[in-house]
């Protein structure tokens, strides 16, 4: 699994219950992320985890970075969010 530092607290709990491998990539980061998934295992499964929305913040998570990032390495791309945000086309979020 791989974290925005800021996730919700939610998502940091089940992240840490699930037992798999966290590695945490500074908030909005979607360099960092691609590294974390660069020097990943092969043959794993990977899964990229973001807010949409950082509630405590206000900020947008890097959307349209993140998930071309996670085509990139076949990672599986999770959004928690309960605000929507645009994540294509020409009005999208992009941080």
């Amino acid at each position: 699994m791989v974290s925005d530092e800021l996730n919700h607290a939610s998502i940091i709990d089940g992240c840490r219950l699930s037992r798999a491998t966290i590695k945490v990539y500074p908030h909005r980061n979607v360099d960092a992320a691609r590294a974390i998934l660069r020097d990943a295992p092969s043959g794993r499964r990977k899964l990229l985890i973001t807010d949409g929305v950082f509630s405590m913040d206000g900020d947008l998570g890097p959307l349209p970075g993140l998930v071309e990032v996670a085509d990139e390495f076949g990672a599986i791309m999770m959004v928690d969010d309960a605000t929507p945000a645009a994540c294509s086309g020409e009005t999208a979020a992009d941080g």
